[in-house]
């Protein structure tokens, strides 16, 4: 068995990749307070889509599969409200529940030792990439240079799509991109 570590987490109506950058805008007290110290402190707290429940109020049922995000910035926006990059690192899976107020933190495995390389046809997945951006003329997205920055585009296109987004996330690493063409290809013939 793989290390634990203990993580703060935000469940979210969405799905973080490795790589990925992600914007929040935080305003609820509790995820102020965490999102503050895990700033202060350097330290990541972990993304997952929601199985059961919403994103405000009481805490959410996540899914067990989900990504450690680092914050990038922060800024202030008022007394109550924060605006967040963050960018997603190592996949995890939620091995024990320890705490569910003020905010939920968790016991996890890492699935990825160190931030994860995902082995695939990339010069194929770019081109799937190029045939769906065609189809969506009103979109101003370019195909970044670097591979590992190719997932947040990804996620963007796929972004109605959570659950297979949320498959994708917990398949073996050198299954990810084949997944991505496929379901990138579906997409654009349909």
């Amino acid at each position: 068995m793989m290390e634990t570590v203990v993580i703060d987490l935000f469940p979210l109506h969405t799905v973080l990749f490795p790589y990925q950058v992600i914007p929040l805008q935080i305003f609820e007290p509790r995820y102020l307070n965490m999102i503050s110290r895990c700033f202060e402190q350097s330290q990541s707290f972990g993304i997952c889509l929601i199985e059961e429940g919403t994103e405000v109020g009481p805490p959410a049922i996540p899914h067990k599969t989900g990504t450690s995000a680092q914050i990038i910035s922060l800024r202030s926006l008022a007394e109550d409200k924060i605006f967040v990059f963050a960018r997603g690192e190592r996949r995890f899976l939620i091995r024990k529940l320890l705490q569910e107020q003020p905010y939920i933190r968790v016991e996890v495995e890492w699935i990825d030792p160190e931030l994860p390389s995902f082995p695939g046809d990339y010069a194929h997945l770019k081109v799937c990439i190029e045939n769906l951006l065609k189809k969506l003329p009103q979109q101003n997205l370019k195909i970044p240079q670097n591979d590992n920055q190719i997932f947040g585009l990804v996620s963007a296109l796929l972004s109605g799509l959570r659950n297979e987004k949320q498959e994708l996330l917990q398949l073996n690493a050198d299954e990810i991109v084949p997944q991505m063409i496929e379901i990138l290809e579906r997409t654009t013939t349909s």
